[in-house]
């Protein structure tokens, strides 16, 4: 078990970046996305443009992949967290982030808790989960932001036992899992993870996924460039 308990230096970067206004106040949906930023080497300079896209769809919660540098097996864990504290500048005031999951504290939402948990390593980077207690205007949920090994099938195989265990180990919340999986929504690793955890599948955008536990809503794909990922988005139904 790696030692999650390392210090984590902080590396300040300071852009000259646009404003992004942020509406106040309780939206009558919960709209959470996830993002992996970094396709083509696009951080820091892309920044403002990911916090446009946030702003944009009026997002609430936002769980990004590749915000740390997990590509140093020399490492217990990934340390350098750099392009998610600039992103986290960019997206402004009303945002509070814990690694790499941001929540929009203007509408509202707070995260309680937040830990990392392991994850297979490929053979050229040091994989971990990420799990946040979630509240905000509309109850409490409990979100897993994932980034599986782009390698090693072995890897997705362990990582899709270890993500159903880190979800089952407490369902007593709604949950929603979001990433950057390395296999589709629907193949055979992935489908072990949500068969094992119970999850339906809500949104599909090739590797980037959304499953949930206990909720129901709408998912919508859109176009994240300069990323090469898309942007996945979930707008919960209130029930």
């Amino acid at each position: 078990m790696k030692n999650l308990f390392l210090p984590v230096f902080t590396l300040v970067l300071t852009l000259s970046t646009p404003s992004f206004a942020t509406e106040t106040g309780a939206s009558p949906d919960t709209i959470i996305m996830t993002l992996n930023i970094y396709g083509h080497a696009t951080m820091p300079d892309q920044a403002p443009d990911y916090a446009r896209l946030v702003a944009e769809h009026k997002v609430d919660v936002l769980a990004i992949q590749e915000g740390v540098d997990d590509w140093k097996i020399g490492l217990d864990i990934p340390v350098d967290y750099s392009r998610a504290e600039t992103l986290h500048e960019v997206l402004g005031q009303c945002w509070q982030r814990q690694f790499q999951v941001y929540v929009n504290t203007c509408r509202g939402y707070s995260i309680s808790l937040h830990e990392r948990f392991d994850l297979a390593d490929g053979p050229n980077a040091v994989r971990t989960g990420e799990r946040a207690v979630i509240a905000g205007p509309h109850g409490t949920f409990e979100l897993f932001n994932l980034h599986w090994d782009h390698q090693s099938e072995t890897a997705r195989e362990a990582s899709a036992d270890q993500t159903a265990e880190a979800v089952l180990n407490d369902q007593t919340l709604s949950q929603v899992i979001v990433g950057d999986f390395n296999s589709t929504c629907t193949s055979a690793v992935v489908g072990r993870m949500a068969g094992m955890a119970e999850l339906t599948l809500v949104a599909d955008g090739g590797i980037d996924c959304i499953f949930v536990s206990g909720l129901t809503g709408e998912g919508q794909v859109v176009d994240a460039s300069p990323s090469d990922h898309p942007a996945v988005v979930f707008t919960v139904r209130q029930e």
